[in-house]
This record gives structure tokens, sequence and C-alpha cells, in this order.
């Protein structure tokens, strides 16, 4: 009876300890990334008039539209509520005539190898200053009617009683609210990735403005970078935490001297800032009325821009978006940067996906993930800048998930697994039942053997 006993209880330990390990091994999860389909890539133009675009484009002889670039935005008198999505085109300036630097952007990145989606949102105002203090008093001068581009940052070191200080800034931000939400709403995940910043030209003609440029661009790129990222967490957008301003140089001989401070302004802030970089336009024409460019230099002002932009993103490099259509399996990025530096790569998935890395040198030569130090986190992975440049290619893995239940089915019962099993506390209760009823069976069939033997 005694070997009966030890036999069976060896058994129960035995299957309670299964099912223990089971109800351990089922509860672990994957770890869910953070991931981005159908990236856009969208930059900015903000600015006075040469960033509205008081061009003319009715004579342009080159590349009238680029239909893989998107478009969003209003200039001057243009309202909010009568913007929308189109591609870019002659006539998306001041008016229907009018081309800003929009077209050259557009054409530095059509038809890009990487196969990315670019888009441009557009809020400017001719006329429009930096500072408060170049505010006209006059209620039909431009600068009046659209206000002053001051910055948050700014005003609250820099106290004014002027209600038009900062109207262009707190519209620039409606927006580019409003164009990522419409751009979401075709089904793109829109992140801003730069800025071509047009403006100088009302400032150069106050001492007093051209004197603290600096500081106002200083302030107004920290503060635009802060308020796209609180407007992507409301709009559920994921924002880079940081992304590059390109500022254009105005033209050193205008506004009677008064340019070169602003210029000044503009190369200190970029000395300062390391998201702020200068393109010069001391080789773009000015036409007839002394302000604004002739159609062939707005495009070249626009292809600066996007070449400026393009070079600065290299920032980029600690944000990377994947997309998965039209058959694209991943997308491939280069990066380079100083050897030795850690690189933090940002990825998003969806629930169903986990990602898989690779990395290659430029010629196709598998790198080891093991030579760069690589490592995953719940956001994406980080690695070791080597002394070449890398490509590092993403794709998504497909996670298995349950069946779900019949439709008719109903809910299963709180602690049950999914398929119509039995939970852990099931099984270990029928196993406990079998033990008893089995070792009471022992015990009958030993008394009646006992039995036998005492007759």
């Amino acid at each position: 009876m005694k070997r009966i006993i030890v036999l069976f209880t060896c058994v129960f330990l035995f299957l309670t300890s299964s099912v223990l390990s089971f109800s351990a091994v089922s509860g672990q999860t994957t770890a869910e990334g953070a991931i981005i389909e159908n990236p856009l890539y969208v930059w900015l133009i903000a600015g006075q008039s040469n960033a509205a675009g008081y061009t003319s484009g009715t004579s342009y002889s080159g590349n009238r539209r680029y239909t893989d670039v998107l478009y969003y935005g209003i200039a001057d008198d243009q309202s909010l509520s009568s913007a929308e999505v189109t591609d870019v085109h002659i006539g998306l300036g001041a008016d229907s005539s009018k081309i800003g630097p929009e077209m050259g952007m557009a054409a530095s990145v059509t038809g890009n190898e990487e196969g990315r989606d670019y888009a441009i949102i557009k809020c400017a105002y001719g006329g429009t200053p930096f500072s408060p203090s170049a505010i006209s008093a006059d209620t039909s001068a431009q600068s009046y009617r659209y206000g002053s581009w001051t910055s948050p940052g700014y005003l609250a070191d820099h106290p004014t009683s002027n209600s038009r200080a900062g109207l262009c800034y707190e519209n620039l931000l409606k927006v580019v609210e409003s164009g990522l939400n419409v751009y979401r709403s075709l089904g793109y995940t829109p992140i801003v990735s730069g800025v071509a910043w047009m403006q100088g030209e009302a400032d150069a003609w106050s001492n007093i403005s051209s004197e603290v440029y600096k500081e106002l661009l200083l302030d107004f790129v920290s503060d635009l970078q802060q308020d796209v990222k609180e407007i992507g967490e409301s709009l559920s957008l994921p924002q880079t935490d940081a992304f590059p301003l390109v500022t254009a140089l105005i033209p050193e001989d205008y506004a009677n001297g008064n340019a070169q401070k602003i210029r000044d302004g503009m190369t200190a802030a970029a000395a300062e800032n390391e998201f702020i970089s200068t393109i010069d336009n001391n080789d773009l024409t000015i036409g007839s009325d002394g302000h604004h460019y002739k159609t062939s230099s707005m495009v070249r002002l626009g292809r600066n821009f996007g070449a400026a932009i393009l070079s600065a993103q290299s920032y980029e490099d600690t944000f990377v978006s994947v997309s998965y259509r039209e058959g694209r399996s991943g997308e491939t990025r280069t990066l380079s940067g100083a050897a030795g530096n850690r690189a933090e790569v940002f990825v998003a998935v969806g629930e169903d996906k986990i990602f898989d890395v690779a990395f290659a040198k430029t010629d196709g030569t598998q790198v080891s993930q093991d030579v760069l130090s690589y490592g995953s986190t719940e956001q994406g992975f980080y690695f070791t800048l080597p002394e070449y440049n890398l490509k590092i290619s993403i794709a998504a893995v497909e996670v298995e998930t349950p069946e779900p239940n019949p439709p008719d089915q109903e809910p299963l019962p709180e602690g049950k697994p999914s398929g119509g099993g039995l939970s852990a506390w099931e099984i270990a209760a029928i196993a406990i039942g079998a033990v008893i009823v089995v070792a009471c069976a022992a015990v009958i069939v030993w008394k009646v053997i006992k039995r036998k033997k005492s007759k």
C-alpha cells in the first residue's frame, strides 16, 4: 500500500508541476514596437512675401506640375477653410498665377530613388515682420493685418501690449495642425521633417528689430519644434523631437545696408543651434519691383531650400520610418556620422508585427550586429556608428495571433483560454480528481486482495 501511495504522490507532483509550467509559458508576450506605416515627409514653408509667392509663373517654361509631391497651405488673404490638398503646380502663390519656393522644393525630391513620399505645408504672409517693434500702426499695412512671427518664448521674455504680436506664428500652428490631419485622413503618417524660412526683409527696415534677429530666430525654432510635437501628440501622430530649419540670407544690399544685420543674426543663430542652417541668395535676381525674385530665381531658391533640408536631415537618422505598401517590404536608409557615436533608431510596426533589422555597407557587404554593439529597446534599436556608411534594412515580421471566437459563440468566461481549451486551474483540478479516483480504486483493490488472503 505504501508503494502505491508514494507512486501516486509522484504522479500528482508531476502533473501539477506540468500545469504550472504551461501556465508560465502561455503568459509570455511579445514586446510591441512603436511602428510607423506609410510615412509622409512634410516640409513647412513660412515667412513673408517671397515665401508666400509673389513671383509670376505664367511664362515659366520648366516643369509646371509635380504629381508625386503633395501640397496644402495658404498665403496672404487665403483662408484656412479654403485650403485643400493638391499636387505642387503653378499657381500656389499669393494668387493663381504666382509661384513660391514650393516649385523648386518639389523638384528637389520628385522621383526620389528612396521611394519616399513628400509633402509641403505652407503658411506665409507678405510684408510680415519677426519683431513686434516692426509692426506698423497703419491698420491697412500688411504687418498690422497679419501681425508678426514672434513666437511665445520671445514674447515671454519681451512682453508687449501689441495685440498683433505673434499672430502669424499662431496661424502657422493652425495650418500645420490642419495639414497634418488632412494628410492623415489620406492614409499617411505625416512627419514634419524640415522648414524653409524665407523672412527678414520687413525687419531690415528697423534698426531695433534687426538687432534682435538672432534671439527671435532661436526662440522661433525651439518653440516650433516643441509645438509641432504637441500637435502630433494631439493627433496621435509621431513627430521628431527636432527638425532642421533652413533660413535664406536676404540680399546684403537690401534695405539700405540694414540687411547685413539680419544676415549676421541668421548666421549667428545657425552657429549656436545645430538645427539651423543658412543658404545665401546673393546670386539670385530680384525683379523690377525691388523685392521679389524673378521666376527662374524663385525656382532656384526652392531647389536650394530642398537641397539644404535634405542635407540637414542627418539629424533624422534618429527617427526611422518603415513603409509597407505597393509591394515595398521596407525602407532602406543610408546613415553617416562620426565613428564611435551611438545611434538610436525609433521604429514602429503594427500590433501584429515585429521588426527585423539587417546592416550592410554601401557596396552590399553584410555587417554583423555584434560588430556594431547592436541592442534593442521597446521603441526600436541602437548601435555604434562605424567608420563607414551603413545601409539599414528594416522588415516587418508577422506575429501569429489566436483564432477569434466564431461570430455566434458566447464570450468565454474570464480565465479560460481562447479556442475552448481549459484553464490552468481546471487542468489542475482534473489532475487532482484523477489522482484521488485512482488512489481510491487502489485502496479498494488492496482491501479485496487482503480479504481473499485472510480466507
